[in-house]
C-alpha cells in the first residue's frame, strides 16, 4: 500500500484488499451483534431461574406465616415489600427494553425474534438522553428506578436485620450482603481517564449499538433478580440451613419387581434441592460392614439428583456407599453419608421342559434355582423327603434315594428386596428308579469273540443313553453254556471253571442273573441287568 508510481495492476489489487477487509469488518460485527442476542437468551435464562427460586421461598414464608403468624409475620412483611419493590424496577426496565425494540422495528410476529444483525445503530442515545443531555429521557427514569430500588433494598435489609427474628447472619455476611448490593446496583458517576465525570447512563450506553444496550438491561434484571434472591433467601431461612429452591415428588419403591399375589409398596417424599448450589456427590464400593473399598468416585449431578453408575462386579450382593456434601449460605459444608446394596445375578432365561421334570433315585441331581431381582444368598430351598445340599451361586445337589413315593415338592423362599420373606409355591417333580442297565462284554450285548478274549474280559453293566455319568460295578453273574451246568461266578471276570468250561463250549453261550451296585457309598439297589449272548469263534 506504499505511495510512489504504481501500475494500474497493482492499483487494482489494492484497492481490492481494502473492499475484501471492509468486507470482514462487516462480517465481524454482523457476528458480534448475533452474539449479543444469544447473551441476552442465556442472561434472560438465568434471570428467569433466579425468579423461580424466590418464588419458591416466598411461597414457603406465606405456608409458615399462615401456621405460625407470630414467628413468621414480621419475616414474611419485609418480604412482601422487596417483592413490591423488585416488581416495580423491573417494570421500568421493561418498559425500556420495549422501546428499544421498537426503535428497531420490533421482534418478528411469527417467530418472535429481534432482527440482531441489523441492531447496530446508536438507537438508545435519543432514547435514553435526547440530544446528549442524560437529565432528561428514558435514561433518567432507568437511573433513578435502579437508585431508588438500591435504597429501597438495602433500606429493608437494614430493617431486618434489627427486627428480632428475621435475618439471622454474622455481622460479616451482612456487611458483605449490603457491599455485594451496592456495587452490582451502583448508579454512580463514572471517573474517566483524565478526572472527568460522564453520568453512569451515558457511561453505559453512548454510542453503543442497540444490541449491546437490550443486553445491558437484560443484565441489569438479573442483578436486581440476585439481590433479591440472596436477600429473601438469607431472610426466609437461617444462616446455617440448607436452601431450596425448587421441589420434587420422588416415588422410593421398595421393589421394583412384585410377584402375582403380593403387593406393591412405596414411599413418596417430597424432595427439595437448590439449583444454584449443586451438591458434590461421591460414591465407592464398601464391604458389608460400610467400610469402603477402593478409591471414591465423584458422579453427575442433574436436576439435583446424582447419576450412579457402577460396575456389576461378582455374582451376589454388592455393597456401596458414598457422601453427599452441600454447601449454605454461610460457606459451611454439611455432609451426608449413606450405604446401600444391590444384587448381581446371571442373565438368565427361564425354559421348563414339562415332560422332564424328574429327579432319580441313586444319583444326586442337580438343579439350578433362581428368583428374578434377588440374589442366590438370599434364598432358601427345601423339599419335604429329599436331602438338599447347596452347591453355590444358585445351584443345588437333591438327593432322592430315600424318598418315598413318585413325586416330590421343591419349595422356594426367598428374601426379597423390600426384606419382606416370600414363599413361592411349591413345584412338582416326579421320583423315579434307575433305568435297568445293560450287560456287556467288549462294549455289545450281543457279540462274537474268540474264547482267549472272553476269558480275559470283564463283565459290564451299563446305562447307555442314560444322561448321568453313573459308574456300575459287576458284582457277580452266571455264565451258562447248552448242554452244560450253569457256572455262578463271584466279581466281574471268568473264574477258573468258566475258562475250564469255556474251552470246551462250542457256539452260542450266555452271560446272565447279572448282579451290579452304584460305585461308591450308594446303597441304591440296581434293577435287573440284561444277559449277555456270545457266539464263540
Amino acid at each position: 500500500m506504499a505511495g510512489g508510481n504504481i501500475s494500474p495492476r497493482q492499483k487494482m489489487i489494492n484497492m481490492m484488499y481494502l473492499v475484501l477487509m471492509a468486507m470482514l469488518a462487516l462480517n465481524v460485527s454482523k457476528e458480534v451483534l448475533v452474539a449479543f442476542g444469544r447473551i441476552n437468551e442465556s442472561i434472560q435464562t438465568t434471570s428467569t431461574q433466579l425468579h423461580k427460586g424466590t418464588n419458591i421461598l416466598y411461597s414457603g414464608l406465606a405456608t409458615k406465616t399462615s401456621e405460625n403468624p407470630k414467628k413468621y409475620g414480621p419475616k414474611n412483611d419485609v418480604a412482601l415489600n422487596i417483592k413490591s419493590e423488585t416488581t416495580k424496577a423491573i417494570a421500568s426496565i421493561d418498559d425500556i427494553i420495549i422501546a428499544l425494540e421498537v426503535s428497531v422495528g420490533g421482534r418478528d410476529p411469527e417467530t418472535g425474534e429481534l432482527p440482531w444483525k441489523e441492531m447496530d445503530g446508536p438507537n438508545g442515545d435519543e432514547l435514553l438522553f435526547p440530544g446528549g443531555d442524560a437529565k432528561i429521557g428514558r435514561g433518567k427514569e432507568l437511573t433513578d428506578a435502579l437508585t431508588n430500588y438500591r435504597v429501597s433494598l438495602l433500606a429493608a435489609l437494614e430493617m431486618a436485620k434489627n427486627t428480632k427474628g428475621v435475618l439471622e447472619v454474622s455481622e460479616n455476611d451482612y456487611n458483605s450482603l449490603v457491599d455485594d448490593i451496592s456495587k452490582s446496583l451502583s448508579t454512580d458517576d463514572h471517573i474517566k481517564a483524565g478526572g472527568n465525570k460522564v453520568t453512569w447512563v451515558k457511561h453505559k450506553f453512548e454510542h453503543y449499538p442497540v444490541a449491546s444496550a437490550i443486553a445491558f438491561l437484560t443484565q441489569m434484571k438479573a442483578d436486581i433478580r440476585n439481590a433479591e434472591f440472596r436477600v429473601i433467601r438469607k431472610i426466609a431461612v437461617k444462616g446455617q440451613g440448607t436452601t431450596v429452591n425448587q421441589m420434587i415428588a420422588l416415588p422410593i419403591a421398595k421393589s421394583t419387581t412384585v410377584m402375582k399375589g403380593g403387593k406393591f409398596e412405596a414411599q413418596l417424599r417430597l424432595a427439595g434441592y437448590d439449583t444454584l448450589a449443586v451438591p458434590e456427590m461421591f460414591v465407592w464400593k464398601t464391604d458389608k460392614n460400610g467400610k469402603q473399598l477402593g478409591e471414591e468416585m465423584q458422579i453427575d449431578v442433574k436436576a439435583g439428583a446424582g447419576i450412579v453408575s457402577l460396575p456389576a462386579g461378582g455374582i451376589g450382593t454388592q455393597f456401596w456407599g458414598g457422601i453427599v456434601k452441600v454447601k449454605n449460605d454461610e460457606g459451611k459444608v454439611s455432609e451426608y453419608p449413606f450405604n446401600g446394596e444391590y444384587g448381581v445375578t446371571q442373565p438368565a432365561v427361564v425354559v421348563s421342559a414339562e415332560k422332564m421334570n424328574v429327579l432319580y433315585r441313586g444319583v444326586e441331581n442337580p438343579v439350578s434355582i433362581s428368583v428374578p431381582g434377588v440374589s442366590s444368598e438370599k434364598i432358601t430351598v427345601s423339599a419335604p423327603g429329599a436331602k438338599v445340599k447347596s452347591l453355590g451361586s444358585g445351584r443345588y445337589s437333591f438327593n432322592v434315594t430315600q424318598t418315598k413315593g413318585t413325586k416330590i415338592s421343591i419349595r422356594v423362599t426367598a428374601t426379597m428386596p423390600d426384606g419382606n420373606k416370600q414363599t413361592f409355591p411349591g413345584q412338582d417333580y416326579r421320583v423315579k428308579g434307575l433305568p435297568n442297565p445293560e450287560g456287556s462284554m467288549a462294549g455289545k450285548s450281543e457279540a462274537k469273540l474268540p474264547k482267549a478274549n472272553i476269558k480275559a474280559l470283564p463283565v459290564e453293566a451299563l446305562l447307555k443313553n442314560f444322561d448321568f455319568d453313573l459308574k456300575l460295578n459287576v458284582v457277580s453273574f452266571t455264565l451258562k453254556i447248552p448242554g452244560r451246568p450253569a457256572i455262578k461266578v463271584s466279581g466281574n471276570k471268568m473264574n477258573a471253571q468258566a475258562k475250564k468250561a469255556i474251552d470246551k463250549a462250542r457256539g452260542e453261550i450266555y452271560i446272565r442273573d447279572i448282579k451290579a451296585k452304584i460305585v461308591g457309598k450308594s446303597t441304591y439297589r440296581i434293577g435287573r441287568v440284561s444277559p449277555i449272548t456270545i457266539q464263540v469263534l
